[in-house]
């Protein structure tokens, strides 16, 4: 997150969550200065200072056109070569090591995705492998960009009974996901 600059974060993980709310309120070295917004998709029990529950933001009254238009408009102003994201890996030394993707490449891939991954209107998706996982994060926007709902994992423990509980149509995953 300080890498980039992050100003919004998304999490799912209580112990991801306090971390982060909890460098939110610090003013050490460790503090996040450009992260203004933490949206929890579970925010559990317990409300934490600078979280904002997921459930809040969805029940937001849709927006106004002018806020669309404004909203457009700052999209369409990125540039191809701006950061998109940095997905890291683990490495021999400990450090991890981020492979950057500009927007280019993102649109790219979502380009081709969507030319070969197509939907009926009452598919369910799942996704398996967090959204942390490049694959699964751009599938995971083709699902929302096309109108589909996706159900993702709780919990790698849990595949089995989440997709006997939700019986998805639609999934996709690298082979290391169904290990």
């Amino acid at each position: 997150l300080q890498d980039v600059g992050a100003c919004l974060a998304v999490l799912q993980d209580q112990e991801r969550l306090q971390k982060i709310s909890a460098s939110l309120a610090t003013d050490d070295g460790d503090r996040l200065s450009d992260l203004k917004t933490i949206l929890a998709i579970d925010n559990g029990t317990e409300p934490l200072p600078g979280v904002i529950p997921m459930e809040a933001v969805l029940a937001e009254p849709t927006l106004t056109s002018e806020e669309e238009a404004a909203i457009r408009s700052h999209a369409d102003s990125v540039a191809t070569q701006a950061v998109a994201s940095i997905h890291y890996v683990a490495s021999e030394t400990g450090q991890p090591r981020g492979a950057v993707f500009e927007h280019a490449q993102s649109l790219a891939a979502m380009q081709h995705i969507a030319e070969w991954f197509t939907f009926d209107d009452d598919e369910l998706a799942f996704t398996i492998r967090p959204w942390s996982e490049a694959t699964n994060l751009l599938v995971s926007h083709h699902y929302f960009l096309s109108g589909i709902a996706n159900v993702p994992s709780e919990n790698p423990e849990t595949v089995p009974e989440d997709l006997q509980q939700t019986s998805p149509t639609v999934m996709l995953s690298v082979p290391y996901g169904s290990e």
